[in-house]
């Protein structure tokens, strides 16, 4: 948990080699939603929608999705050279 409250997200080297922010998610929740292990799937709130690839992962209670808020930003959202 590198990323955790965002404080290696400053580290240029993480952020290069922890470039791809899966979405993760329980096997069953995926099942229910017909969302294969690397499928590309959309996740709108009220405040906004993203893009994300599922990648399962048998940890995430079913019916939770998460993933990390600190990797994955849009391209000079930290200001990093």
């Amino acid at each position: 948990m590198f990323m955790y409250h965002a404080w290696g997200s400053q580290n240029a080297w993480l952020r290069q080699i922890a470039a791809r922010n899966f979405l993760y998610l329980h096997p069953d929740t995926a099942t229910m939603h017909a969302i294969a292990d690397g499928d590309w799937v959309d996740v709108e709130s009220a405040h906004g929608c993203i893009r994300a690839q599922a990648k399962f992962h048998a940890g995430t209670a079913p019916g939770v999705v998460w993933t990390w808020n600190a990797i994955g930003k849009q391209r000079g959202a930290w200001k990093l050279d």
